[in-house]
């Protein structure tokens, strides 16, 4: 199996570099190092692109960790159960964590920082004013902590606005394509690519063959 598998990837490779690369230009978003930035009263600017750890959006819930100066890291989910519905069960002391609906990007749950305490994502709680993240990782709304105060995701008087990155973008373009297969490979393969490792889809921190195929998958639909 192993074997076939490489095989396949070797195939992929070479497929996609005579006959895809050229027709693609796979090139990390615009403004992808400003739209990372969350607002709280008393935490002060929340980075989700951080550089030595980032949030990443699935189609069922948020991973990885966001960082604040005032605070330190924040963590976007414990234990989950993968792309079930809902990935967290919010229901104990390991499975805990930030869900998504696929089809509004509304979210609920629960992020965790030692010094703040729970961050409250449960849009029944907040008066209306939910968190959402649509298809292309953009996100508005607000989230609460009985320490940290409001986080606020998009302004557009400052402005700011919070642009998570998608699982499987793995070149960061605000979409995921066959442009990300590409670059997935090229990883695999050991070429020169410009990724972003916290666009992998199951939580192992590195891009690989899972990132190909579901990039393959998604250009595919």
């Amino acid at each position: 199996m192993k074997t076939m598998i490489t095989r396949f990837t070797k195939f992929a490779l070479i497929w996609l570099l005579v006959f895809g690369v050229p027709l693609l230009h796979s090139a990390m978003a615009e403004g992808s190092d400003t739209e990372k930035y969350a607002w709280s009263e008393n935490a002060g600017w929340v980075n989700f692109r951080q550089d030595h750890g980032g949030a990443t959006v699935h189609e069922t819930h948020l991973s990885g960790y966001a960082w604040a100066e005032n605070i330190g890291w924040i963590k976007l989910g414990g234990t989950g159960s993968g792309e079930s519905t809902p990935c967290y069960a919010n229901d104990s002391a390991t499975n805990w964590g930030v869900n998504r609906v696929s089809d509004t990007g509304e979210l609920s749950g629960y992020a965790w920082r030692g010094t703040a305490g729970w961050i409250n994502f449960n849009s029944a709680d907040l008066q209306g004013k939910k968190v959402t993240v649509d298809s292309d990782g953009n996100s508005e709304g607000y989230a609460w902590s009985e320490n940290a105060g409001w986080i606020h995701f998009k302004n557009t008087d400052i402005p700011y606005i919070v642009r998570i990155i998608l699982a499987g973008d793995v070149n960061d373009s605000g979409k995921v394509d066959l442009g990300d297969a590409i670059d997935a490979l090229k990883v695999v393969a050991d070429l020169p690519s410009d990724v972003n490792v916290y666009a992998d889809v199951n939580d192992d921190d590195r891009i690989s063959i899972p990132e190909a195929v579901y990039a393959l998958e998604e250009a595919g639909k």
